[in-house]
């Protein structure tokens, strides 16, 4: 019963990687963050986590320092997610 809790919370994020540099994705809220995983550049991976809330909000940091808040989306159980990070 708990394994289909944690599975009905679930959601997926696919993030594709256009840019050049490494990018570690984590889920952002408040001042609280979770690492989800790192995506080479060029490159694009798949992240499941569990979810409960109804929104989230994504931080990405590259391996050459810079990072960036995604806005906050709105998002139920089940869902997937698609990040595209641009190529600078």
């Amino acid at each position: 019963m708990e394994a289909d809790l944690r599975e009905s919370e679930e959601i997926e994020i696919l993030v594709r990687n256009n840019h050049f540099s490494q990018a570690t994705v984590y889920t952002a809220r408040g001042g609280a963050s979770m690492r989800l995983g790192i995506v080479p550049g060029k490159d694009e991976a798949t992240f499941r986590t569990r979810w409960p809330l109804p929104d989230i909000q994504l931080r990405v940091k590259f391996l050459a320092g810079s990072e960036f808040l995604t806005e906050t989306m709105p998002v139920g159980p089940g869902e997937l997610l698609e990040l595209i990070i641009q190529a600078r």
